[in-house]
């Protein structure tokens, strides 16, 4: 039985529709379209479109700090 695409593939997902339709133009159900999830399974990952955009964010600025770090190390 498949999980799904997990978290992983929904933020791919969403930055993938969001790059396509801008976070206005970009609903909860594309998202889930694109990950191959119905809505209610998004939900269980995340509790809204703008969660999903905060863990992009998150996750960027993360990654951003830690090339920083290596670079000046």
């Amino acid at each position: 039985m498949s999980q799904g695409p997990g978290e992983t593939g929904i933020l791919e997902a969403a930055i993938a529709v969001m790059t396509e339709k801008g976070y206005h133009g970009t609903s909860v159900r594309d998202i889930a379209v694109r990950a191959g999830l119905s809505p209610a399974a998004l939900y269980y990952h995340f509790e809204s479109k703008q969660d999903v955009l905060a863990t992009i964010m998150e996750r960027g600025i993360e990654e951003l700090l830690r090339r920083t770090r290596a670079a000046l190390a």
